[in-house]
């Protein structure tokens, strides 16, 4: 049986992630990021893709034109840059591996280097820092080739993972209880810095200062009692400052296991979370009862699996919380390499059968 992708992408802008069954269906979202992309096209020289402007787009327009006939998804021009942005911001080395995306050489290796760590953004223009003068050219490229306006500023990496990049994640844990005084003062330029930077960068760019993610997995590291003492106060300040209605988005992702640190979500005002396949679907509602849950498909099953099993998860994930009108159809954290592109068309398949408000099911 045919299934047409425009009509049901053209649907799917009707159906709003807030919490309501006035929408046709449950919205999906498939966030096709740079590791489904790379696997798409085959790259193998990873540091490439990175590095190479010229070539990261041919391989994003390569990859486009296979997704976009197989799902109905446009991929146009953009910036991969990994996940080192933020933390580059600090003065750590980007790290471009034969086989992988890049990642962050820790600045941090005993407590002396914390207050060094720190100055180096005290003050600083945040464009000058880290990776940000070449993505700033490479925005630049993309506006002056391709008429599209990049931006960034509307999210943060949350503390604890910023930390963990800096310290490396062991160092961390352990800094967090033998040098509680100086790691306050590194979760309090972290705090300082994001909202400078999302501050800035929307200024910059003409952006709206409504809404902001916060994206932190290693948070679900710290127990309840680390998380009220170091995350909150961060995570509050930079709710406060760019969510401060109800209306506004507060959303929050980790691909950890949150299932200890809910409530204190729920006490964020956090309104859509975004978390790993480890925490229980009914688990989350039971403790968040009106925040929008992104998920809750676990990404190696949408790797892994076959459309049989994706579509019945999804109806049964609707059964037990999607009736609600509170949830938006995704994977629990990122789709992996080598997710099977008919593996998504089996989610929207299911989504447009089994997650519907309007009787058309």
């Amino acid at each position: 049986m045919t299934f047409d992708l425009k009509a049901f992408w053209e649907e799917n802008r009707r159906c709003s992630d807030r919490f309501t069954t006035d929408k046709p269906r449950l919205a999906l979202s498939l966030g096709i990021g740079e590791d489904v992309i790379k696997s798409v096209a085959g790259v193998t020289n990873h540091p490439r893709f990175y590095k190479d402007y010229a070539y990261q787009q041919r391989v994003r327009a390569q990859a486009g034109e296979i997704i976009e006939r197989e799902t109905g998804i446009a991929i146009g021009p953009a910036i991969n840059a990994g996940s080192v942005t933020f933390a580059s911001l600090f003065g750590g080395e980007v790290v471009y591996p034969d086989n992988a995306p890049p990642w962050i050489r820790p600045v941090i290796h005993h407590q002396d280097d914390i207050r060094a760590a720190i100055r180096r953004v005290d003050g600083a223009d945040l464009r000058t820092l880290g990776i940000m003068p070449w993505w700033l050219e490479w925005r630049q490229r993309i506006l002056d080739e391709y008429g599209v306006d990049m931006t960034t500023g509307y999210s943060f990496h949350g503390p604890a993972t910023m930390s963990a990049m800096l310290c490396g994640t062991t160092r961390f844990l352990y800094f967090v209880y033998d040098y509680p005084e100086l790691m306050r003062e590194l979760y309090r330029a972290i705090e300082e810095t994001g909202l400078r930077f999302m501050r800035e960068m929307r200024e910059f760019m003409g952006l709206s200062m409504r809404g902001m993610g916060v994206y932190d997995d290693d948070s679900a590291l710290l127990s309840p009692k680390l998380f009220a003492e170091y995350e909150y106060p961060v995570l509050e300040r930079w709710y406060a400052a760019f969510c401060p209605d109800p209306a506004d988005r507060r959303y929050f992702h980790s691909d950890g296991d949150m299932s200890h640190l809910l409530d204190l979500l729920r006490q964020l005002g956090v309104s859509h979370v975004n978390l790993g396949p480890q925490v229980d679907l009914l688990r989350i509602r039971e403790r968040m009862p009106r925040t929008v849950i992104h998920g809750h498909i676990p990404p190696f099953l949408v790797r892994n699996g076959n459309p049989d099993e994706i579509a019945a998860l999804i109806a049964r994930q609707f059964r037990q919380v999607g009736h609600d009108g509170g949830m938006v159809v995704e994977t629990a954290g990122s789709l992996n390499e080598g997710t099977p592109l008919e593996n998504m068309r089996a989610m929207m398949v299911a989504v447009d059968r089994h997650c519907r408000f309007d009787g058309r099911g």
